[in-house]
């Protein structure tokens, strides 16, 4: 993390991370990373294997309106599972 501050739900837990902090998200373990503050997050996401991803952030990006169940539809389409926004 270089500049803000990310909710995390990892597995099951919450967790807080802030500038300097790094941050692992294993494969196959559900997470969600949420930004709840009005404040901007710069990060820099490091995936490997990519496998499809690169294809998807690109499609998400492309989208013209980011609707959650949207994006859940297209992600299952490059062999990504990501989970509805919690409640």
């Amino acid at each position: 993390m270089f500049e803000g501050r990310l909710d995390l739900l990892i597995d099951g837990k919450d967790f807080v991370t802030n500038a300097g902090d790094l941050i692992r998200l294993p494969m196959g373990i559900a997470h969600g990373i949420f930004n709840k503050s009005d404040q901007p997050v710069k990060c820099f996401f490091w995936v490997a294997p990519t496998r499809a991803l690169y294809d998807l952030f690109w499609a998400i990006h492309s989208m013209k309106e980011q609707k959650p169940e949207e994006v859940v539809a297209l992600a299952a389409k490059h062999e990504v599972v990501f989970l509805p926004p919690p409640g």
